[in-house]
């Protein structure tokens, strides 16, 4: 019996040093594609960074997706390839996967656009403390996208849970919501207000939102947002949605 025991343990301990022999070699492999890339050697940097993926590094799972997706470093796009590998990192836990697959459903780039799995998705991603894919899952809800009908309460809940992680563009949606009485009663004085003080603070945002609602000083925040090197991703987003959001 004690002999059958020790065999066992045997077997589970040579499973664990190879499952983890593995795993150091795929990092090897990772950490040896980025040099490649690095010195523009695309092609064997591609080679590792496949061979990466394919024996589970997260990592290489996700810039692989990322290279079907945009089509860089001598791969041809492949929106299908790219959702494949993000979808492998991600369930691995890798966020920045999850939020890219997310943004793909968001947008529809590629494929039929899903605001539910985007929804979900996004979710999942600020469940970790990602304030912005709390935001836009906020978006989705707050403007209907995808003909999934309006709801603002939620999309004021997952503002405010942005707001409350110290997140001012949070605080610039809850605002807006204020100002136009979306998802709770209009007080437009407050709302107002509110998106100022995050526009001083010097969010992009609410510099944005403002040029378009402050019609005494919009060429000021106009300037502002301009000249403003805080300029992020959802920001450029809140370029395309503005006219909807304010009409």
């Amino acid at each position: 019996m004690i002999r059958k025991i020790t065999l066992l343990l045997m077997c589970v301990t040579v499973t664990w040093n190879s499952q983890a022999q593995e795993n150091n070699d795929a990092e090897t492999w990772y950490q040896q594609s980025l040099e490649l890339f690095e010195k523009k050697e695309n092609s064997q940097g591609l080679e590792l960074l496949t061979r990466a993926a394919e024996n589970g590094n997260p990592k290489a799972q996700y810039d692989l997706g990322g290279l079907y997706q945009t089509g860089r470093r001598g791969v041809k796009s492949n929106v299908k390839k790219a959702i494949q590998w993000y979808k492998k990192a991600s369930d691995q836990g890798y966020d920045n996967a999850t939020y890219d697959l997310a943004t793909i459903y968001f947008w529809g780039r590629g494929v039929a656009q899903d605001s539910k799995k985007a929804i979900n998705l996004y979710t999942k991603v600020g469940e970790h403390g990602d304030t912005q894919a709390l935001l836009m899952a906020g978006i989705i809800y707050h403007t209907a996208d995808g003909l999934m009908g309006h709801n603002f309460k939620k999309a004021l809940d997952y503002y405010i849970k942005a707001a409350k992680m110290g997140d001012d563009r949070g605080e610039c949606m809850y605002g807006l919501m204020q100002y136009r009485g979306h998802g709770m009663k209009a007080n437009p004085t407050e709302g107002l207000s509110r998106i100022n003080n995050v526009a001083n603070k010097g969010c992009g945002c609410a510099q944005l939102l403002l040029s378009s609602i402050d019609k005494e000083r919009a060429e000021f925040w106009k300037q502002q947002y301009e000249a403003n090197p805080e300029k992020d991703e959802f920001s450029g987003i809140m370029a395309t949605l503005i006219f909807y959001l304010i009409r």
